[in-house]
C-alpha cells in the first residue's frame, strides 16, 4: 500500500479484534489483504503528498463508514447475486496466487519470476538450479513438519512448532544467508496511538473509499459462503457488513490499513484448528503482545519457513472438485475464470466495471438456471449448509 509494514501489524491487532468480536463470521479473520493493499497503493501514490499516511488512515475510516451503512441498511442481500461459479473461481484463483507469490520466498530471491501466473511459474522452475539451498532446505523443512504433524495429535501446535524448530535450525547451523523477518522489516516496539483523521480528505478519498469497501465486502461475502459456522449455517451478511464497518472505523482511528476478510489468514486459522471466534482475538493479542516485548524473537524467523506456511494454508483452499462448478453451472463456466483477471488489471474503474458485468451477466443468467448449483464448498474439514 505504500506505507510502513508497521501500519499492517497495527491492523492485525484492533481490526483484527474487533472484527472477530463484532462479525457473525465465527471464523472469519479481518485483516489487511493483498488486494486492498494494491488498491490503496494506486489511489494514493505515495511519496507524492504530505501526511500520505494520514490519508490512508482517513481512507480506512470512510471504507468503515460505507461498509457501516451497508450493514445497517441491510444491503448484503445485494451479494447473493454472485453466484457460486464466480466465488469458487475467486477463492480457487486466490489459492493459486498465494502459492505463487511465495514461491520466491521458498526457494530465495534469486529465483524470482515476473509478469502473469504462467510466466512467473515457468521462470521460477527454470531457475529452481539457481535455489539457495539453506533457504530451500528451511522452507521445505517447515511444509514437512506441519504436513506430518497434521496427522497427529500435535496438529493444532503445527504451525507453531514448524516456524519454532525452523529458526532453531538456522540459528544453531549459522546459516547467515537465511533471510530473516528482520532483514525484511523492524518490528516495532510499542501499541498504535489514537489519531483523528483529517476530514479535509474525505473529497480526494472517497470515492476509493466506496470502490475499496464494496471490494472488501465480496471478498469478505465470498469467504464466509466457503467457511461456513460451526453448526454447518451461514454467517449473517448484514451483520458481517456492520462488523467490518466497526473493525475499520477502529483500524482508521488506530493507524490502520482498510481491512477484510483475509483469505489466507482464514486459512491458517482454520488450519492451525480454531473452533471459536476467540482464535481470532487471542491472535491480535499475541500481535500486540509481540509489538510489545516478542519483536526481536520475530525478527529471527525465517522468510522461507513463513512462506511454507502460507504455501500449505493456500493448498487448502484449491479443491479439485471446484471444477465441478463447470460442469453443473453452465452458465457459470465462462464466469469461472474471471475473478483471476482483475489482478492483471491495474485501473480501478476498469476492476469495478468487470465485477459490475459479472454480477449482473449472472443475476440475468440465473433466472433460467435450476436451483442449487454446485452446493456449498467448504474449506476442509468444515460442514456447509446444502
Amino acid at each position: 500500500a505504500g506505507v510502513s509494514p508497521t501500519y499492517g501489524l497495527y491492523t492485525a491487532v484492533v481490526a483484527t479484534i474487533v472484527g472477530a468480536l463484532a462479525t457473525s463470521s465465527v471464523f472469519m479473520t479481518v485483516s489487511p489483504t493483498n488486494a486492498l493493499a494494491l488498491i490503496v497503493g494506486s489511489t494514493l501514490v505515495a511519496g507524492t503528498e504530505a501526511d500520505f499516511p494520514g490519508r490512508v488512515f482517513a481512507l480506512t475510516l470512510f471504507v468503515g463508514l460505507v461498509q457501516l451503512a451497508l450493514g445497517l441498511a441491510r444491503a448484503g442481500n445485494l451479494f447473493r447475486f454472485v453466484s457460486n461459479a464466480v466465488m469458487t473461481g475467486f477463492v480457487t484463483g486466490a489459492g493459486f496466487l498465494i502459492v505463487i507469490g511465495q514461491l520466491p520466498a521458498l526457494t530465495g530471491p534469486a529465483v524470482r519470476g515476473s509478469g502473469n501466473a504462467i510466466t512467473r511459474i515457468s521462470t521460477w522452475l527454470q531457475g529452481l538450479g539457481q535455489a539457495e539451498t539453506h533457504t530451500f532446505l528451511v522452507g521445505l523443512l517447515s511444509i514437512t513438519i506441519i504436513v506430518l504433524l497434521k496427522r497427529t495429535r500435535l496438529k493444532y501446535f503445527a504451525m507453531l512448532l514448524a516456524l519454532l524448530v525452523s529458526s532453531a535450525l538456522v540459528l544453531l547451523a549459522g546459516w547467515q544467508d537465511v533471510k530473516l523477518t528482520g532483514d525484511l522489516m523492524t518490528v516495532p516496539v510499542g501499541l498504535p496511538r489514537l489519531v483523528l483523521p483529517n476530514p479535509s480528505y474525505v473529497p480526494e478519498i472517497a470515492v476509493a473509499a466506496v470502490a475499496i469497501a464494496l471490494l472488501a465486502s465480496l471478498q469478505s461475502a465470498g469467504l464466509t459462503r466457503m467457511v461456513p459456522q460451526p453448526d454447518g449455517s451461514q454467517a449473517n451478511v448484514h451483520r458481517d457488513l456492520t462488523g467490518q464497518g466497526l473493525a475499520n472505523i477502529a483500524g482508521g482511528l488506530f493507524q490502520g490499513l482498510p481491512s477484510g476478510g483475509s483469505l489466507s489468514r482464514t486459512a491458517i486459522n482454520l488450519g492451525a484448528g480454531a473452533h471459536g471466534r476467540m482464535a481470532n482475538v487471542i491472535s491480535g493479542l499475541f500481535v500486540a503482545a509481540t509489538l510489545l516485548v516478542l519483536g526481536p524473537f520475530v525478527e529471527q524467523i525465517p522468510l522461507a519457513a513463513l512462506a511454507g506456511q502460507l504455501i500449505v494454508a493456500a493448498t487448502s483452499l484449491i479443491r479439485p472438485d471446484a471444477l465441478r462448478v463447470c460442469r453443473t453451472q453452465r452458465h457459470g463456466r465462462k464466469h469461472h475464470v474471471h475473478p483471476p483477471l482483475p489482478t492483471r488489471i491495474q485501473r480501478l474503474h476498469r476492476r469495478l466495471s468487470l465485477a459490475a458485468h459479472v454480477c449482473l451477466d449472472l443475476r440475468q443468467q440465473s433466472s433460467d438456471s435450476p436451483p442449487g448449483g454446485n452446493g456449498g464448498r467448504t474449506f476442509p474439514g468444515r460442514r456447509g449448509s446444502r
